[in-house]
This record gives C-alpha cells, structure tokens and sequence, in this order.
C-alpha cells in the first residue's frame, strides 16, 4: 500500500489565474525542478528498463541518487537523469521496530514539507509521466512533465518477486500497520 499525492510548492493559483485570465502560460503548472530535495536513504532499489526494481540494493554515494543533503532537482534533471521513479531504502530496521523515522524533506518558496514513516522505502516520483497536452487539474490548470512529486511511503516495489526485500506479504489473520506524518511548514 501507498500513498500517491502530488506535491508542487510554487502554488497552484497563480496558474489557475492565468488559465482563466488567458494569459501567455496559458494556465501551465511550473514544475518542481526548482525543488530542494533531500531523502535519508545511503541505498536504493536500481530499476530495469521498464521501471520494475531488479532485486539489487545499491550505494546512492557518487550517483545522481545520493539526495542524502538537500539538491535542487533542477542540478540532476535532465542533466544526469530524466527524472525520479525509484525506491529509496530508508531506516529497514526502524520500520521492523514500527519506528517513526524522517524518510524525506521537500523546500521552495520558502515552503517546506518534513516526511516520517514506519515504512522501509520511499518512492521518489517527479511527474515524468505527466504530459500537459492530457493532464487537467482543477480550474482548468495543465499539469506539465516534472509538474509536481510523489513522496510514496511503502515497502519496497517488487519484494514478492525479490527474496532479499522486505516481505511484503500479508497472510490471512496478519494485521498491516504503516504510518507516516507530513509535517508542512512556512520559512519566513
């Protein structure tokens, strides 16, 4: 289980303003490249071409993955990745624990958003899929490629098929328990 909310710190009424206003933008959503984003993970779950996590655990140290210290995602994409769709192994033995520990934080705009979980992996999601062309929001708003981010608490994608993951599965009588706490804020 997961959640798959879109965050984006600039705002969404400037562009729903424009939209109705008929402006040059035309309603367009900025994108979260100018988003500061840190995640509290030393690995995670390289991916196959279609996405699906290959069972390797891997270092983030020295790879456009090591998000360990605040980075503008405008620094690593497109230049050394098109965007982010990839499991980050956080605390494993916290999450054993049901322990609440920080997964993830998001700054822009003087805007911040603090992540905690009990779950052993966050998917880090920049809307690379998203395509301005067929993705309305509300008030006529259109929601651009890298036009906002997902921040997916969850157990590791993939860990039925992969022996070394964290189980993931829940057999009849087993309770599932995750938590996690967004903790939004101004920086004035």
């Amino acid at each position: 289980l997961a959640s798959h909310s879109y965050f984006n710190l600039n705002g969404h009424t400037l562009a729903a303003a424009a939209h109705v206003a008929g402006d040059a933008r035309n309603g367009m959503l900025e994108t979260v490249l100018n988003h500061a984003v840190s995640v509290s993970a030393d690995s995670y779950t390289p991916v196959d071409e279609h996405l699906i996590p290959t069972g390797e655990v891997a270092s983030v140290s020295s790879t456009p993955f090591d998000l360990r210290h605040l980075t503008k995602l405008a620094e690593r994409i497109p230049h050394s990745i098109d965007g982010y769709d990839h499991n980050f192994v956080l605390d494993v033995e916290a999450s054993r624990q049901g322990k609440l520990s920080h997964a993830a934080t998001v700054k822009a705009n003087k805007r911040r958003i603090d992540l905690f979980t009990t779950a052993p992996g966050v998917q880090l999601y920049t809307g690379n899929f998203l395509d301005a062309n067929h993705t309305m929001g509300k008030r006529g708003v259109k929601y651009p490629r890298h036009g906002g981010l997902c921040l997916e608490t969850q157990n590791f994608p993939n860990a039925v098929n992969e022996s070394s993951f964290p189980n993931a599965i829940l057999k009849p009588g087993e309770k599932y328990v995750h938590r996690m706490l967004y903790k939004f804020s101004n920086e004035l």
